[in-house]
């Protein structure tokens, strides 16, 4: 019989096993809390583990949405459990009249239990003597958000009152404006006025007694004084003349200030118009960039929720358990043939040439601004790398094949890799050389959180990297579970595909060239068998580049100063093995 078909065998028992537990589990005494909820607890004792799991319900009997805490302590026979809290996340979540069941916490059992532990508990036995367990901070979401959305409505309503009195002050204020200036204008124009009728009556009292001394001859009969006929006639003209001029000046006088006041009134209408579109304009932006913050924030809290439901999953109380005939037999001389998987999360951050394409309203005045600028979006990644090879105590390899998918936290981005290679190693038995080839391709695409930015970043690209080092090996004589931490350089190349366009990391300028120089990074990496994987890549200065459209706009100045990123990955993946 070969391991494989051993290893099926025992996954298809325990899954019978599981099967049957659930038709056998037996109630277990537990202390009720509050009138709202129900809670009970169920055990299954398995004699063929000598193992025995609980596993906790809790009904809520309200239409209302609860979330709390619930600390628990188990009173187990021979044993001191450490006190737990239930659910993935450490939280109890309650749907209007929904159930938390064991789907949604954590595996909690006893195992390796001694025979003289057990206590007869029917046909069966037992190791289960009692539960204590607290209940914190319980929260009535359903209360929560109805009054969150009461104050949502009572801001808005206090945000319209503002405006409207905002509309109010600006519109007394404008009316206040104009009526002084027309009040100003008035004043103007009657002081030019009487300073018009003074010259007026100057020029006429001026020209009377220049006739009089022309014109003057002899006395009427009355004994006042004559003036010529003709002297007559020529004072009637100049003075009527003049007074035409006058009035003539008088009129153009007015058309002026008329002209420049309907001047001062347009601009002062088309300034309004500006500044009321500039209000209205912050106003959107105000709201769409809260509304868009409100579902970003949305996006993280569902992204988070799921991760924490996986990875109650992945990294379960069962990780690092396993088959001692499975593990590697530091005894053997020959070289042994192994077969891995690892499986969790990781996050990736990647420099990348953002075509920024920016619309905004500056004065009232549409503005557009388009350009090439740095972007480090960061994505959250389910990685698996499947591997197989063989080790013999001084020198072994295996080949490998790693994809990661991946989204950025407020769902603007995604992100795919493919790689694979093969690494290679030799030495003594605690410390050996190693390199590792691989090569492969990454795709990644983002947008843009700010309301007002409608640009996109894309790359796809091949990369290439030869890693080299030091592996050293922890107890590797003696432990089952051995540790192994790899410390070492990586020389990466990356290649493009037509229309992909990066930035020279020594002259800050746009390059096409279809490959890059070599980058530098640095890696380190502690894979513990049967148990986890945690790695951390770090390239200090890494190439930013992506697919850029022709009237994407010229590079922003910040080039000038910052020509290259920093490019990470972070993993830290669970991991199982088979020798």
């Amino acid at each position: 019989m070969t391991k494989s078909f051993y290893l099926v065998f025992l996954v298809l028992v325990q899954f019978i096993l599981h099967i049957d537990a659930d038709a056998q589990k037996k109630d277990r005494f537990i202390s009720q809390f509050d009138s709202r909820f129900t809670i009970s607890l169920k055990s299954y004792y398995s004699s063929l583990g000598e193992s025995e799991e609980f596993f906790f319900y809790l009904k809520n009997n309200t239409n209302q949405e609860y979330k709390m805490v619930i600390n628990v302590k188990l009173d187990i026979a021979c044993e001191d459990k450490e006190p737990f809290k239930l659910g993935f996340n450490r939280i109890v979540y309650l749907q209007p009249n929904g159930e938390f069941s064991p789907k949604d916490d954590y595996f909690h059992y006893a195992s390796n239990i001694k025979k003289d532990c057990r206590l007869k508990d029917g046909d069966s036995y037992t190791v289960f003597k009692g539960v204590k367990y607290t209940v914190t901070d319980i929260q009535n979401i359903t209360e929560k958000k109805e009054q969150e959305a009461n104050e949502k409505k009572l801001a808005e309503a206090n945000r319209q009152k503002k405006i409207e009195e905002n509309k109010k002050i600006a519109e007394a204020n404008k009316q206040k404006k104009l009526e002084e200036e027309k009040k100003m204008a008035t004043e103007k124009r009657m002081t030019e006025d009487q300073k018009l009728a003074a010259n007026k009556k100057k020029a006429d009292d001026q020209k009377i007694v220049e006739d009089k001394k022309k014109g003057i001859t002899s006395s009427s009969t009355d004994g006042s004084a004559s003036l010529p006929t003709t002297a007559k006639s020529s004072n009637s003209k100049s003075s009527d003349l003049a007074t035409q001029k006058a009035t003539a000046e008088e009129n153009r006088r007015e058309q002026m200030a008329k002209s420049k006041a309907e001047e001062e009134q347009k601009i002062k209408d088309e300034q309004d118009r500006l500044n009321q579109k500039q209000t209205e304009y912050n106003d959107w932006k105000s709201a769409a960039q809260k509304s868009k913050n409100e579902s970003d924030a949305a996006s993280v809290t569902a992204l988070g929720t799921v991760m924490l439901v996986l990875g109650g999953w992945i990294y379960n109380d069962k990780m690092g358990v396993f088959d001692p005939a499975f593990s590697y037999k530091t005894t053997k001389k020959t070289a042994q043939l192994g077969v891995g998987i690892d499986f969790g999360y990781s996050l990736t951050s990647s420099p990348l040439l953002f075509a920024s394409n920016k619309s905004t309203v500056v004065g009232g005045i549409n503005m557009n601004k388009k350009q090439l600028i740095a972007n480090n979006p960061i994505f959250l990644n389910f990685e698996t790398t499947a591997k197989i090879g063989a080790e013999q105590r001084y020198y072994g390899g295996f080949v490998y094949l790693t994809p990661k998918v991946g989204v950025s936290p407020t769902f603007s981005g995604s992100f795919f890799s493919l790689q694979y290679g093969i690494r290679a190693f030799a030495g003594v038995s605690m410390v050996k050389a190693f390199v590792d080839y691989g090569s492969g391709f990454r795709n990644l695409n983002n947008t843009s959180s700010d309301v007002e930015e409608k640009g996109e970043g894309k790359l796809n690209v091949k990369f290439s990297k030869l890693q080299y080092g030091l592996r050293f090996t922890t107890t590797p004589n003696s432990d089952l579970k051995r540790s192994h931490i790899y410390l070492s350089i990586i020389n990466e190349t990356l290649s493009f595909e037509k229309g992909s366009l990066f930035v020279n990391s020594e002259t800050g300028k746009l390059s096409s060239l279809s490959k890059t120089p070599s980058i530098t990074g640095y890696s380190l990496e502690w894979n513990k068998e049967h148990t986890f994987k945690l790695y951390a890549n770090i390239y200090p200065s890494f190439i930013y580049s992506g697919e850029v459209a022709a009237n994407s706009g010229s590079l922003s100045n910040s080039f000038s100063s910052t020509k290259t990123g920093t490019f990470i990955e972070f993993g830290f993946l669970r991991s199982v093995n088979w020798w």
